[in-house]
């Protein structure tokens, strides 16, 4: 439309100002006249198709950018979920490594108890006929009309040779050179007669216990009197280092279940346990009392015993605040 009309004004113009051209100039003006509106009309038409062209262009950009910000967005979520998945995972791997170490540590301890105890079985039985002897002609001794000096000689005697065989029996249950019976049992039922059994020495060392048992703990296939020496040993203990540390204290004991693990704890709040002896506890003859009040068979057997019944035995502590003991025991229908 536009050519056409510019056209018509060229028209006018030439028609005003150039009435004396021939006819051969009319004729090569109007050929000029046509190809400037074809060159026109082929621009207008580039310029169309070029406008076109960039306004798809330019739909085609944004649409890449649309589609560029999703695939941003959900690589960011993936990287998200993946990451947190690597966490996880670190995490696990962590406490399966803290695990295997923990088990690794536990099957050394007790590789060593084992060949310990055969060592101790041995020592034990060979001790175990002379002090017979020993006790024996002692207490005929006693009976016999002897000097007041010499009585208190063979008293010292007997005494000692009591402690030693004590000691010797200490050795032979470490050894476990006997078979246990096994029945169902009360784990609350165990401690509430070592309590019994501590009830007047608790009493006069001014020891306050604290029970926590569970209504609903079941019965457990164990050996009662293997058991009963456990907490009696953790007992004891608590109780020794209570009276060392303040001569008064307090010793709470919880009974509860996990799944298929019955746990006991002892948590005294004497003097507490170095991080360097914790490692120790369980080793035969270590003990932190001063020489001649124990043995350090104690806890050794009773590792040996829990760990004998399927379960755990392991103590937690820092210096200087108080203990735990912690049993656990597998609830079991068959051995």
């Amino acid at each position: 439309m536009r050519v056409e009309q510019q056209d018509i004004e060229w028209r006018k113009t030439m028609t005003g100002n150039n009435s004396n051209l021939n006819p051969t100039d009319s004729k090569d003006a109007a050929a000029e006249i046509e190809r400037l509106k074809k060159e026109l009309r082929d621009k207008e038409w580039t310029i169309m198709k070029t406008d076109a062209g960039l306004k798809t262009l330019y739909r085609e950009l944004e649409k890449s950018k649309e589609e560029l910000e999703k695939a941003n967005t959900s690589l960011e979520i993936k990287v998200r979920e993946r990451t947190e998945e690597l966490v996880k995972l670190n995490k696990a791997l962590s406490q399966e490594l803290t695990e295997r170490k923990r088990a690794e540590e536990q099957l050394i301890l007790t590789n060593r108890l084992a060949s310990i105890g055969e060592l101790a079985s041995g020592i034990a039985h060979e001790l175990n006929n002379p002090l017979t002897s020993i006790i024996g002609f002692s207490q005929l001794l006693l009976d016999k009309n002897v000097s007041e000096d010499a009585k208190q000689d063979i008293n010292v005697i007997y005494n000692e040779a009591l402690r030693t065989a004590e000691i010797v029996r200490n050795l032979l249950t470490f050894a476990r050179k006997h078979t246990p019976v096994r029945q169902l049992v009360n784990v609350n039922s165990i401690i509430k007669k070592v309590l019994e059994l501590r009830a007047y020495e608790q009493k006069v060392n001014n020891i306050l216990v604290n029970t926590q048992f569970a209504s609903d703990l079941p019965e457990i296939m164990a050996d009662y009197f293997q058991l009963h020496q456990v907490f009696f040993n953790i007992i004891i203990n608590a109780e020794f280092f209570i009276t060392e540390a303040h001569h008064r204290g307090t010793l709470t004991i919880t009974t509860d279940r996990t799944g298929d693990i019955i746990r006991a704890s002892f948590t005294d709040d004497g003097p507490g346990i170095s991080k360097e002896d914790l490692g120790h506890l369980f080793d035969p003859f270590f003990t932190t009392k001063e020489v001649g009040q124990g043995t350090g068979l104690g806890l050794s057997i009773c590792h040996g015993i829990i760990t004998e019944h399927g379960g755990r035995i392991y103590a937690e502590s820092e210096l200087g605040k108080g203990a735990t003991f912690v049993v656990e025991l597998p609830i079991s229908d068959h051995w």
